[in-house]
């Protein structure tokens, strides 16, 4: 597998803006527009676990390529599709 060319983790969610290591140096992005939406705050937790959220598909497709028979590989594309679009 290739280095992902993201800005590494962890990030962090403060409202509507996601920060890596919680400092504005870091900043990954922000919701818009800046109003309180429950929404957007989940959408801003869900980016802000991103790089967890690759890190445990890659090593799931991992495992999983072990116990998964090659005839039942659905599971096994979503993994890789779900990676796939994240990196490229």
């Amino acid at each position: 597998m290739e280095t992902p060319k993201f800005t590494s983790g962890p990030w962090e969610a403060d409202a509507l803006i996601v920060y890596q290591d919680s400092g504005i140096q870091g900043h990954i992005c922000a919701m818009a527009p800046f109003f309180n939406d429950p929404v957007k705050e989940a959408n801003a937790k869900l980016i802000a676990a991103a790089p967890e959220l690759y890190e445990a598909c890659q090593a799931a497709l991992t495992e999983l390529q072990q116990y998964i028979p090659v005839t039942d590989v659905n599971v096994l594309n979503k993994v890789a599709n779900a990676i796939r679009k994240a990196t490229t």
